[in-house]
């Protein structure tokens, strides 16, 4: 089953919020579902030069464009991968990112669960799991009040 998920962009403070939590958590790898442009992969990436970030995406034209910036920016850290989010491998990430739509979050939640490793977070840009209440919201100070949804596993 392929969700056809809309391309949701990151704003500056939402790409600054999330390297924030990248860096408190001391993140040595950071995965990216459905990455888009790749601006919170670059913002990651550039804010924690130590950290592996891998953004994942499908829609061709997206993948190349955040490639394409992830090399022009030189982020030798910055893995953009031409691939389904439901084949990536999450099992060492320490954070993985979604800025998806409610339509594929009850079985991304449910991969998740079943394949991160104890102790990692999920976030979740504005969307919830249906009938799982977040670790923690953080509320962005932009013009929409963008809420990051963490769930610890």
């Amino acid at each position: 089953v392929r969700e056809q998920v809309p391309l949701y962009l990151s704003n500056p403070l939402t790409q600054s919020a999330i390297a924030e939590i990248a860096q408190r958590e001391k993140s040595h790898e950071f995965i990216d579902l459905g990455c888009g442009l790749g601006d919170i992969v670059c913002a990651v990436a550039k804010a924690q030069p130590e950290t592996r970030v891998i953004g994942y995406e499908t829609a061709p034209l997206s993948f190349l464009i955040a490639w394409a910036r992830a090399g022009i920016l030189r982020q030798q850290n910055a893995d953009i991968r031409f691939q389904s989010i439901w084949h990536a491998d999450v099992s060492n990430a320490d954070i993985v990112y979604a800025f998806l739509s409610p339509a594929p979050m009850t079985r991304l939640h449910e991969k998740l669960k079943a394949e991160m490793k104890p102790g990692a977070l999920f976030i979740s840009n504005s969307f919830a799991v249906p009938g799982g209440e977040p670790d923690e919201i953080i509320t962005v100070d932009d013009s929409r009040k963008t809420q990051l949804l963490i769930w610890r596993k």
